[in-house]
């Protein structure tokens, strides 16, 4: 009997070990038919294919759905570019400029669209009910151009709540590029989106974390690093406007995802790079207002401007040496900053208002520049805005050289000093300190500098398609009205281009028969009325900006 009993235990405890699959793991909770596409009963090959516009839509059908009552349809998402909606602006959280674009993910046109599609596929009225977006969890953009001025933010974003537009964010070095990538999305989004996937996830899952190498090469790629290093051979700390530091943790990430991350079913955001990069380096913020004298030897500066404390020693020394009038024109020309500039800022047509912002603030300098220069002549204190040998005012050969250089200075004057009732300071903007002495022992190209534990996110059915861009409008895309609308605002935008055109040219052939001096007043209200009319046509674009947003 005893036999009969253990014979039976080790035959069931065999039956047992095989249902486990032969080995001691558990069992496995989470089944793959339950995720990304399984999850909603779809198969990945798609139902039907539309022709919308210019561009396929992919149609899937819920498996099993055998009466018309329980049948779903779901849809891939149109990702429409909306090139009149793009914005810049200044991030005050993260201190960046940013330029963000909108795509259309669906819109009621559209719908109705693929309720068309497949009430023709199946003979039958299939109910708008029936359809659906794909259930995308997750979205992420990847550009194929790598550039040091600007980068898109390719990192997953939750699309949860499917909304009907989506937004992307470009970083910019500066509010100028920002600027300029603005005006090329608007005016190019054919070459624009030619460059750009968009990829899109039923379901992602942070999974791993895998230890990756930084090494040295991976810094020396970046050009900005390697010209760092070799102006500060010696230095642990130095300091760097938050742009640059931004460049180079750009180069520096890109280095390390292509060369150490090989797996394509795994996906790192390269910010996850530039926080392991910010540690390394002790990146601390620093406020310009805070940098002594010699922590400003220590900055690395690489704008075309010269260094703001530079700027402004010059600045109070042509306030210090000279008369009074001198004096109330250079305070004129600091306090008298344009606010046009900081509204053209918030303008949808950000390129034109930024021209015209510039024409006015010429305008307001002409009288100003010319009583600095003669002051600065006359007292003989040229030589504070040339203090080198070899740009005295020997080597300046007409009063237009002098003047743009001294223009040059009060440019960069306003950019970076301000007067603060006794004398010009440094205008407050942000600056960051960061440590050097993690390379300073390295000693090959291939030297490790830290070794970092980074997370890997895989993602289960995944998608990737391009930013659509329709023929018929490149604005709403199909939008009603739209298009004849558009041709009216073109036409009054026309209108306000050739009024501008033919009133400059009656004020040029009226200076012909002008004195010197009278030339020039008229030269500083021509460029006041130019920036009135070219502001008409501003108005005009931005009125059209605001009704087809």
């Amino acid at each position: 009997m005893d036999q009969l009993v253990s014979c039976f235990v080790l035959k069931f405890t065999y039956f047992l070990f095989l249902a486990g699959g032969g080995h001691g793991a558990p069992p496995t909770v989470t089944k793959s038919e339950t995720l990304g596409w399984g999850a909603i009963e779809v198969s990945p090959n798609a139902f039907i294919s539309l022709e919308y516009d210019n561009f396929h839509v992919s149609i899937y059908k819920k498996e099993g759905s055998g009466d018309s009552s329980s049948e779903r349809f779901y849809c891939s998402p149109a990702l429409i570019l909306q090139p009149n909606s793009t914005t810049t602006h200044r991030n005050y959280f993260t201190e960046t400029f940013e330029t963000v674009f909108e795509v259309k993910m669906w819109y009621p046109e559209y719908w109705k669209a693929i309720q068309t599609a497949v009430s023709s596929e199946l003979g039958r009225n299939v109910s708008k009910h029936s359809i659906r977006m794909l259930p995308i969890e997750d979205i992420r953009i990847e550009s194929k151009v790598r550039s040091e001025k600007y980068y898109i933010a390719n990192e997953w974003t939750s699309y949860a709540n499917q909304p009907s537009t989506f937004a992307f964010r470009i970083t910019c070095s500066t509010n100028e590029t920002c600027i300029e990538v603005a005006d090329n999305i608007r005016h190019h989004p054919k070459v624009f989106t030619s460059s750009l996937e968009v990829f899109y996830s039923l379901q992602t899952h942070r999974t791993e974390k895998r230890s990756v190498e930084i090494k040295f090469q991976h810094m020396q790629r970046s050009e900005l690093f390697g010209k760092m290093l070799r102006k500060f051979p010696n230095e642990e700390k130095i300091y760097l406007p938050v742009a640059d530091l931004k460049k180079m943790e750009l180069v520096v990430s890109n280095n390390v995802i292509t060369t150490e991350i090989q797996n394509e079913n795994f996906f790192i955001s390269s910010d996850e790079v530039v926080s392991h990069l910010e540690e390394l380096m002790e990146v601390e913020k620093v406020g310009s207002s805070d940098l002594t004298h010699d922590m400003w030897d220590a900055v690395f500066w690489t704008a075309k401007n010269a260094r703001p404390d530079i700027t402004t020693k010059i600045m109070n020394e042509i306030y210090d040496k000279n008369d009074r009038h001198l004096r109330d024109a250079l305070k004129r020309v600091m306090i008298s900053t344009s606010s046009q500039v900081a509204d053209s800022e918030r303008s949808s047509a950000i390129v034109l208002t930024t021209r015209v912002a510039a024409s006015s603030e010429s305008a307001i300098l002409f009288e100003d520049l010319r009583t600095i220069w003669s002051s600065l002549k006359a007292n003989g204190n040229w030589g504070i805005v040339c203090p080198d040998k070899n740009t005295s005012q020997a080597g300046l050969k007409s009063v237009n050289e002098e003047q743009s250089r001294l223009r040059s200075l009060l440019m960069d004057a306003r950019q970076f000093s301000m007067w603060d009732g006794e004398k010009f300071v440094i205008k407050p903007f942000q600056m960051t300190k960061i440590s050097l002495a993690a390379f300073r022992g390295a000693t090959t190209s291939t030297t490790v500098i830290a070794n970092i534990q980074m997370k890997l996110a895989r993602t289960t059915s995944e998608l990737k398609t391009p930013i659509n861009v329709p023929k018929t409008s490149a604005y709403e895309g199909e939008m009603p009205g739209q298009v004849q609308y558009g041709k009216q605002i073109s036409l009054l935008d026309a209108f306000a281009r050739s009024e501008i055109s033919r009133i400059s040219e009656t004020l040029r052939e009226i200076k012909t028969n002008l004195s010197e001096s009278e030339a020039l007043v008229l030269s500083a209200a021509s460029l006041k009325i130019d920036g009135q009319l070219a502001n008409f046509s501003v108005t005009i674009q931005g009125i059209f900006a605001l009704e087809t947003a």
